[in-house]
Formats: structure tokens, C-alpha cells, sequence
């Protein structure tokens, strides 16, 4: 539910954006964050995202999906690689 909740948000802050409401001031180097954090935090998880922000990242480059039910989605992989993919447990 969290995750909706997110997406919910980065998806209304597109949409305002595309649809002229202000934007920051302009940016004289865009530092871009790749998946977030990378490196850093896990990629493509809010973690990254807000580790990435403090920063002083300017751009968050992730990348979408949309899933059979129609969920937006942030991921990259189609499917989790078990050598970079680990729960609390290892």
C-alpha cells in the first residue's frame, strides 16, 4: 500500500509539472541519481530516492512498469538477480 501511495506521489508531481505548475528554480548543474542512491542504498527504493535528495541530487533517473493490473511500478529488471537480491536474513 505504501508503494501506491509513492507512486501516487511521483505520478501527481509528473503531471503537475507537464502541466506548467512552477518548478524549482533552475538548476545550473543537474546532478542526476541513478535508480536513487546507488551504490549507497538499495536501487529503486525509496531509501535511495530520499538518500539521494539529501545529497543534493536534482534529477532521479528510475525506470517504470506497469504491472497486468495496471500498477505503475518502479523496477528495472524484469526478473531479481538472487546475487544482488537479499532479504533481512542475507
Amino acid at each position: 500500500m505504501r508503494e501506491r501511495a509513492i507512486t501516487a506521489s511521483l505520478l501527481t508531481l509528473a503531471a503537475a509539472l507537464a502541466l506548467g505548475a512552477p518548478s524549482p528554480a533552475p538548476v545550473v548543474f543537474d546532478l542526476q541519481g541513478h535508480r536513487g542512491a546507488r551504490g549507497l542504498a538499495p536501487e529503486n527504493t525509496i531509501a535511495a530516492f530520499t538518500r539521494a535528495l539529501g545529497l543534493g541530487v536534482t534529477t532521479l533517473e528510475l525506470d517504470t512498469g506497469v504491472t497486468r493490473d495496471g500498477v505503475v511500478i518502479v523496477g528495472h529488471d524484469e526478473r531479481l538477480n538472487p546475487d544482488f537480491t537479499r532479504d533481512r536474513d542475507g
